[in-house]
C-alpha cells in the first residue's frame, strides 16, 4: 500500500516549510503547500503522521480512508490500499491595539490617526482602541501632527517609529503599539 500527504494553507503562507514526523520518518513540504511523493511499499499496519505546529495556524487533517485528526493522524492501512491525507492549516486573524499616552499638558483636541486601520481618534488625555479580526500583513498607522508635541511610537512586536509605524502582523498575533 501507500500513503501520500497533501499540504494546504488557508491565508498567509508562513516563512518556513512544514515538518512532519512519525512512522513514515521525518519529511518536509513547502510553506505554501504541496504534495509529498507517495510512501510506497507499505505493509498493512497503523501509521501515525504528525505535523509540527506553527503559532497562529489552526491545523486539521483528513484522509480519504476516513481517518481525521488535528495536528496528527493514524492511518489504518489495509493490504494494497492507497491513502491520501490532507493537512490543512488556517491562518488565524490577529489584532492591533493603538494606545495613546500624553506626557505633559493635554492638548485641546483629540488625537487623530489614519492608515490601513482607517481614520479614528483617541481622547486628548489618552486612551486606546483595539482592531480585531485582522488578516496577517503590514498595517501602516500614522498619527496626525499636533503642534508642540513630539510623537514616538513603540510596538510590543518590535516595530518603532516617529509619528507613524509599519506593523508586520503575523497570523494570530496580538500587537499593542503605544504612541
Amino acid at each position: 500500500g501507500s500513503i501520500t500527504i497533501v499540504k494546504t494553507v488557508v491565508g498567509q503562507v508562513p516563512p518556513a516549510e512544514w515538518v512532519y514526523t512519525g512512522d513514515l520518518g521525518e519529511f518536509r513540504l513547502p510553506a505554501a503547500g504541496g504534495t509529498s511523493e507517495p510512501f510506497t511499499g507499505l505493509v498493512a499496519d497503523d501509521y501515525t503522521i504528525t505535523e509540527t505546529a506553527k503559532p497562529g495556524y489552526v491545523p486539521s487533517v483528513t484522509c480519504d480512508s476516513g481517518e481525521t485528526g488535528v495536528g496528527s493522524v493514524t492511518v489504518n492501512l489495509q493490504p494494497g490500499e492507497n491513502v491520501t491525507c490532507t493537512f490543512t492549516n488556517t491562518a488565524q486573524p490577529g489584532s492591533i491595539t493603538i494606545v495613546k499616552t500624553v506626557v505633559g499638558q493635554v492638548p485641546p483636541a483629540e488625537w487623530a490617526y489614519t492608515g490601513d486601520l482607517g481614520a479614528f481618534t483617541l481622547p486628548a488625555a489618552g486612551g486606546s482602541q483595539r482592531f480585531d479580526n485582522l488578516a496577517a500583513g503590514v498595517y501602516i498607522v500614522e498619527e496626525d501632527v499636533v503642534f508642540g508635541y513630539e510623537a514616538a511610537v513603540v510596538c510590543d512586536s518590535g516595530e518603532t517609529g516617529q509619528g507613524g509605524v509599519n506593523i508586520d502582523l503575523q497570523p494570530g498575533e496580538a500587537v499593542t503599539c503605544t504612541f
